[in-house]
C-alpha cells in the first residue's frame, strides 16, 4: 500500500529503531533527497521515459516539470534529428544565421525551478515549431507530491538507498557496506525486471539504437 511522505519517514525511523532520535528526525528529509539524487543517476528504467510532441513558439521553451535528462529530440518539420551543443555555440550559430532558419542543434539549461530548451529558429505563436521530445523523468519529489511511485513500486530499493545515507550520517561505518550491498542488489533486480518487461511484455520487443548503425558491406 502506498504511503504518504510522513508515513514513509515514520517507516524508515521505525525500521532503524530510531523513532526518538532527534538528530536523525531533523535531517531525514535531506537524507531522502540524497537517495533521490543517487537513484536519479542509477535507476535507468522504462518507467522514467516519456515521449511527447512540443510546439515551441520561441527559441526558449520551458521543459516539463518532471524533466531530468534528454534522450532524443527530433524536428518533425522540417525532418531532422536534433543534436546537443553548448549554449555558447548555439548563440554563435544564431548570430551567424540570424535566427531565421531551424538548425539541428539544441541546448538544455538545468535550473532549480525550470529547465529550458534553447533552439534556433524563427518560432512564433502563428508559426510554432513541431518536434518530438523523449526524455527521462526525475524520480518523484516525495516531500512535495506526498506520493511516489518509487516508494510504491520499489520500496526495498528506496529504503536501502536512504539507509545507506543514514549510516553515513550516523557514522555507522560497519553498516554502510551492508546497506550499499542491499541497495545494489535491489537496483540490479529492478533493472533486470525492467529489461524482461521490455523484451517480453505482450509481444517480443527489440531495443533499437538511438543512432543509426552504419551498414558495412561484406567483402566477397
Amino acid at each position: 500500500m502506498a504511503q504518504t511522505y510522513a508515513q514513509f519517514k515514520t517507516f524508515l525511523t521505525d525500521m532503524l529503531w530510531r523513532a526518538n532520535d532527534v538528530d536523525l528526525a531533523n535531517n531525514i528529509d535531506n537524507l531522502i533527497r540524497m537517495a533521490d539524487h543517487e537513484l536519479n543517476k542509477k535507476l535507468d528504467i522504462q518507467r522514467r521515459e516519456v515521449s511527447l510532441a512540443i510546439a515551441p513558439e520561441t527559441t526558449e521553451h520551458a521543459l516539463p516539470a518532471d524533466f531530468y535528462q534528454m534522450i532524443s529530440l527530433t524536428s518533425l518539420s522540417p525532418p531532422a534529428v536534433m543534436r546537443s551543443t553548448t549554449k555558447t555555440t548555439l548563440e554563435y550559430m544564431k548570430a551567424a544565421d540570424g535566427g531565421s532558419n531551424l538548425l539541428p542543434y539544441y541546448y538544455v539549461q538545468r535550473a532549480s525551478t525550470t529547465n529550458t530548451l534553447f533552439l534556433i529558429g524563427a518560432f512564433s505563436a502563428t508559426n510554432p515549431g513541431s518536434m518530438s521530445l523523449t526524455y527521462r523523468t526525475a524520480v518523484p519529489d516525495y516531500a512535495t507530491d506526498d506520493s511516489s511511485w518509487l516508494e510504491d513500486e520499489f520500496l526495498d530499493l528506496y529504503t536501502y538507498s536512504v539507509f545507506k545515507h543514514v549510516a553515513i550520517f550516523l557514522r555507522e561505518d560497519e553498516r554502510i557496506a551492508t546497506y550499499a550491498g542491499l541497495m545494489e542488489d535491489a537496483l540490479a533486480s529492478a533493472l533486470d525486471e525492467d529489461k524482461r518487461k521490455v523484451q517480453f511484455g505482450g509481444s517480443p520487443l527489440h531495443m533499437e539504437p538511438h543512432h543509426p548503425v552504419p551498414y558495412t558491406r561484406r567483402k566477397s
